[in-house]
This record gives structure tokens, sequence and C-alpha cells, in this order.
């Protein structure tokens, strides 16, 4: 999927790319879609931008093209569980 066919909504998952203020790319959760922007809650970022970070209490604006959207996979636990009931 391309940068121009994601759609992005509030609470989309993404990586965002470096930008001038961060070091490194940071996880966050979209709060607001604009038309060529997001307004993103940064929730996992490197330890070198957290002053940033706190100073823009944790949201920050991202160009659509420097984010993309990152899908959550259901991972299937073939083990069995002590607490199930194996009879």
């Amino acid at each position: 999927m391309s940068h121009s066919e994601q759609t992005f909504k509030r609470g989309s998952l993404v990586k965002c790319q470096q930008n001038h203020e961060m070091h490194a790319s940071f996880i966050g959760r979209v709060q607001r879609v604009f038309s060529d922007r997001l307004v993103v809650e940064v929730m996992n970022f490197h330890f070198k931008d957290r002053r940033v970070v706190e100073a823009h209490q944790y949201c920050l604006i991202v160009a659509k093209c420097d984010a993309r959207i990152m899908h959550i996979l259901q991972c299937q636990d073939d083990t069995p569980s002590r607490h199930r009931n194996q009879h």
C-alpha cells in the first residue's frame, strides 16, 4: 500500500519518520486528521527525544507523507495453557 492509498483515521496506530525535532522514528496514535497533516499522540520514542516529547505534551503534528499505518496482527498461541482444562 502506497502512502497515497493509506486512509488515516482517529485511533490508528502509525509509525512516523524522524523529523527536524525528533532524532528517531516513533510510534503514535492518530488523534486528529487534517488534509495533509496528522495530530499524533506519541506512545513510543527514542530516549533522546524525551525532552521534545514532554515539551509538546506527547502530541506532535506530522505530515501524512511521514507516517505509515501499523497493522496489528493477531497471533495464535499453539502451546497449551496451564489454566485450560486438559482432559
